[in-house]
């Protein structure tokens, strides 16, 4: 079991690099996808609990809104890492799963190691949902996009089309699906509510070039 005061370490380096992110990306949102990881592994055992929640804690170090040099942010991590005592495996584990769980860079490829798997599945978890819904307009303030407009790209409102909705069958693991299954509902159930308050007609229209 990882030792709170290492714990503490690794959120204070984390804190540090995440000091101007919005606040849907903050250390709130690590202890959220570190908690999704125990308990999808609870019941699917796929990954070494310790490794799990490591590279659960470090997902984001390479994420592409952030981050404008990602190799830079992989040496400083392994720096890190090494640092506290955690062996090259279990390190290049961390950096596997950093470069390969996010929505974009898994376009086209295969199935992820066991450990990305539930990492990625414990990621998308807090996408969506009540905690989704109000990352999803907290990042969009945050970037200056508009809530709802005549496209869906773009707006805070299309993304949730663009990559939200689909998410749910996207997951990897059996749990992962259910717990998604729950938190969609009511994404579409928050949508049907937008659309009426605004008058947004969502067939009309499009995501536009």
């Amino acid at each position: 079991m990882l030792s709170e005061c290492f714990i503490e370490r690794c959120e204070l380096w984390l804190s540090k690099r995440s000091s101007d992110h919005d606040p849907g990306h903050d250390i709130e949102h690590i202890r959220r996808v570190r908690r999704n990881v125990r308990l999808i592994n609870r019941v699917e055992q796929m990954a070494d609990d310790d490794l799990a929640e490591l590279c659960a804690m470090f997902h984001e170090v390479t994420d592409h809104k952030f981050c404008s040099d990602p190799t830079a942010s992989i040496v400083s991590l392994k720096e890190f890492l090494s640092g506290e005592g955690i062996g090259d495996p279990e390190i290049e584990s961390v950096v596997t799963v950093a470069e390969s769980i996010s929505f974009s860079s898994m376009k086209g490829k295969g199935k992820p190691v066991p450990v990305a798997a539930l990492v990625m599945d414990a990621d998308r978890l807090d996408a969506i949902g009540a905690i989704g819904i109000a990352r999803a307009f907290t990042y969009g303030g945050f970037r200056n996009r508009p809530l709802y407009g005549e496209r869906l790209s773009g707006t805070t409102y299309g993304h949730f089309f663009e990559k939200l909705l689909l998410l749910k069958d996207l997951m990897n693991t059996g749990t992962g699906r259910k717990m998604a299954g729950e938190r969609h509902l009511l994404m579409e159930t928050f949508l049907g509510h937008f659309e009426r308050e605004t008058g947004i007609e969502p067939a009309t229209l499009s995501l536009g070039s």
